[in-house]
């Protein structure tokens, strides 16, 4: 016997699991590029809601319009959230300096095992550190491995940021606050090679109150290659040599144009002066004593 099989009347034009692909899809996109770029995504989840709507009417059966009109505006809720808890916690001041980024200036090879600049930038938590009173003109160095050196802290993973002439260890928690060490009162930063272990980065300053020198010791993270460890520590010691010394002769630059002219008095009546060195020229001589230049 010949066996016609014809779909149902309301069988769905399209398979339901197409249908939840691209919702969850367009969620989750839309919720990341919202957390970056912030609440500029939200009109494409606007622009979203009605190919969605067009797939979810061709999936679902007709009595179904209120789960179909959820999952057509799933996108737009994801892309409200990102943007609403995104990590982009505060924009650079109007004419705020900005400092050099950094952590451009070490190889990629050799920050395998550290997280992405720009992750760390656009993280939850440095809504808590701009809070606590971190530059907005920071730009993150490398995330170490904090041994001792800061007040009571124990020891725990910290950030090293360079902002407002400063450099910051700010913790990955919020129970301490990002402690800042001031640039131009930095002593050295030196590797120091250990007896059992990799070596560590040693940061030491004065206290602007002038008191002893201070110092904090850093360690590689654990997630850090054992070969680059070294090669890794080495590199962040030298970015912020050279950051440290930047940040010192732009200070010592902005004070020198700031002072005032030394306003130099003419000369007395009948006394001449050289006019390559200034010397004065006694009567009767027709060349300066100093330097021999005609008068």
């Amino acid at each position: 016997m010949l066996m016609i099989q014809t779909a149902p009347p309301d069988a769905a034009a399209i398979p339901w699991w197409v249908l939840y692909v691209l919702v969850l899809g367009a969620t989750w996109l839309l919720f990341r590029l919202a957390r970056s770029k912030g609440a500029r995504v939200v009109p494409l989840g606007c622009l979203a809601f009605v190919p969605l709507w067009i797939v979810a009417l061709l999936a679902l059966p007709d009595g179904l319009w209120l789960l179909t009109l959820a999952l057509a505006v799933l996108p737009l809720l994801g892309a409200l959230v990102g943007s609403r808890w995104g990590g982009v916690a505060a924009p650079p001041l109007a004419g705020a300096p900005h400092a050099p980024r950094v952590i451009a200036r070490i190889p990629k090879e050799l920050m395998a095992g550290q997280p992405r600049a720009e992750s760390v930038l656009r993280s939850r938590i440095m809504r808590a550190r701009f809070v606590a009173g971190l530059p907005a003109d920071t730009e993150f160095v490398a995330r170490m491995r904090y041994v001792s050196g800061i007040g009571k802290m124990t020891p725990r993973p910290v950030d090293l940021l360079m902002g407002g002439g400063r450099l910051w260890m700010a913790p990955l928690t919020r129970d301490v606050d990002p402690f800042p060490i001031p640039a131009r009162d930095v002593l050295r930063v030196d590797v120091w090679p250990e007896l059992e272990g990799p070596p560590t980065l040693r940061v030491s300053w004065s206290p602007p109150a002038g008191e002893l020198t201070a110092e904090v010791v850093l360690g590689a993270m654990a997630n850090v290659p054992p070969h680059l460890v070294a090669a890794q520590i080495e590199a962040v010691a030298g970015v912020l040599t050279a950051a440290i010394g930047e940040e010192a002769r732009e200070a010592e630059r902005e004070e020198l144009a700031a002072m005032a002219p030394i306003a130099v008095p003419p000369p007395a009546p009948g006394v001449r002066a050289c006019r390559n060195c200034g010397e004065t020229v006694p009567p009767g001589r027709n060349a300066c004593p100093r330097c021999a230049t005609p008068a």
